[in-house]
């Protein structure tokens, strides 16, 4: 068990499944997503899931104390592959905007409408899971709020990194993967014009390229 206060940070479809699993047994309260304003005593392990952590201060959800004392951690992934999850994961459950999208270039043509809602104190309304992911990692004033950043890549070697930094410990379960081609056999010129836009921070922060 992790005896200091650990926040992660998660960014959708970058193995959050997997992390949240193993911090489950280091005492994390489930579900905290679903009542981001339920009282939280500010002190152990804990995620939020994709909730903004500038709205969790602003709310009075987490002190500043607290994230001034915990060691807070995300994992990012390569844009272009993390839509290409996000577009089979959100068909999967049935989401009503892409019920709409029966194609990967139809899903990436409404993104470029500006239709992507803000990271904010609820995680699931419409389409705001596909955030480009500085909106998790860095607050409002485009400063970093995570002391270390994996990438999905190096998943494994990373989180080895985490567990050494933070006191965690425990393998990471498979979970909620989402099964799909190469991604670059799902782009064209136009929908990787459309990502390189939208994503430009992530692909220019983290160095990612097609």
């Amino acid at each position: 068990m992790s005896s200091c206060n650990v926040l992660f940070v998660w960014v959708p479809k970058v193995a959050g499944t997997s992390i949240y699993r193993v911090l489950l047994a280091h005492g994390c309260p489930p579900h905290l997503w679903d009542i981001p304003s339920h009282p939280f005593a500010n002190s152990g392990v804990a995620t939020f899931g994709h909730v903004s952590i500038s709205a969790l201060v602003e709310h009075g959800t987490l002190t500043n104390e607290f994230l001034d004392s915990a060691f807070k951690f995300a994992f990012v992934r390569n844009p272009y592959e993390r839509l290409v999850s996000l577009y089979f994961y959100l068909n999967r459950i049935r989401n009503l905007i892409t019920m709409h999208c029966p194609t990967f270039l139809d899903f990436c043509l409404c993104l470029g409408e500006d239709t992507i809602p803000q990271v904010g104190f609820y995680n699931y309304f419409k389409l705001s899971q596909c955030n480009p992911m500085t909106r998790w990692t860095h607050d409002n004033h485009n400063r970093q709020i995570v002391d270390y950043i994996g990438r999905y890549e190096n998943l494994q070697k990373d989180w080895s990194a985490v567990c050494s930094l933070s006191g965690l410990s425990g393998a990471l379960p498979m979970s909620n993967n989402t099964a799909h081609d190469s991604y670059r056999n799902y782009y064209c010129m136009t929908s990787k014009r459309i990502i390189e836009k939208i994503y430009r921070d992530d692909l220019e922060r983290y160095s990612y390229i097609y």
